[in-house]
């Protein structure tokens, strides 16, 4: 165990595998694919936000067309997938906090810009 220096007292032990609220840093995963898959991924949505498994919500202004899920249950989850000509790109995130989720949809307009 390592210690941690606290300004109210003692130096507090601290597990190697404790990493902080305050340092948490989410990841970001990009997948571009063909126009069919995304056709795909939006019926699976569809019926999973019908089912009210997650979270659905349109994403406007970037691509052809978009869609965005997050499920906060079993581990967070962010994706915001958008459409453009015959391909889309995706981003996954792993959390629901609004700064990543606005950092994601960022990085998939950039994606997009490129497609």
């Amino acid at each position: 165990m390592a210690a941690a220096s606290s300004s109210n007292g003692p130096p507090i032990a601290v597990s190697p595998a404790f990493t902080p609220a305050s340092s948490y840093r989410p990841s970001y995963i990009l997948t571009i694919v063909k126009r069919s898959a995304y056709e795909a991924a939006k019926t699976i949505a569809d019926s999973e936000a019908e089912a009210h498994l997650l979270h659905l919500a349109p994403v406007s202004g970037i691509g052809d067309e978009g869609f965005a899920t997050s499920i906060s249950t079993g581990g967070p989850s962010y994706d915001v997938t958008v459409a453009k000509g015959g391909a889309a790109a995706e981003i996954q995130v792993n959390s629901v906090m609004s700064a990543s989720e606005q950092h994601a949809e960022r990085l998939v307009a950039l994606a997009v810009a490129k497609l």
